[in-house]
């Protein structure tokens, strides 16, 4: 497991500028010929930065609450891989364009698995039993709109975090 701990100590304004600005700064930068490298790179940056926050609370969670809850974290990661690699060859256009559609889909049914899987897993081990659907629900719509969801949910990971290295 790569170790990204910052993402489960830090405060949500910082998780969220540095996943959020590079992304409005590139968007800023418009799609000019000069400026067309430097705003894809800080939108992958972005991206990366939302794929590695769900990568490191994910496994977290499910390292920690390993005994307790039957999670398939290899499954995630590789989910989250694909996604990865589908913003690398997507964003520079790389994507042959009969595949792009079929590619996009595959990734959207992804992305709604990943904010499943943290979905579930926080609301589990904030009240450390099985949940339903409707528990987790409204926290899977904070992942989803990962924006606005960071400032909603750090805190609560925070909160998991820090109770659980004090004992």
């Amino acid at each position: 497991m790569i170790n990204f701990q910052f993402f489960l100590r830090e405060p949500a304004w910082k998780i969220f500028w540095l996943g959020f600005l590079p992304v409005l700064a590139g968007s800023m930068l418009g799609a000019s010929a000069q400026n067309i490298v430097v705003s894809q790179l800080s939108f992958l940056f972005g991206i990366f930065v939302e794929l590695a926050w769900i990568y490191t609370v994910s496994n977290y969670l499910a390292h920690r609450y390993a005994d307790r809850v039957d999670v398939p974290i290899q499954k995630l990661n590789a989910v989250l891989a694909i996604v990865a690699v589908y913003y690398l060859l997507a964003v520079p256009g790389m994507i042959p364009e009969q595949m792009g559609r079929p590619a996009f889909l595959l990734v959207v049914v992804l992305s709604f698995y990943y904010t499943y899987f943290l979905a579930r897993l926080l609301v589990m081990a904030e009240k450390e039993r099985n949940v339903t659907v409707k528990e987790y629900l409204p926290t899977a719509v904070m992942i989803f709109f990962w924006a606005i969801g960071i400032w909603f949910l750090q805190p609560r990971i925070r909160r998991i975090y820090s109770n659980l290295r004090l004992l």
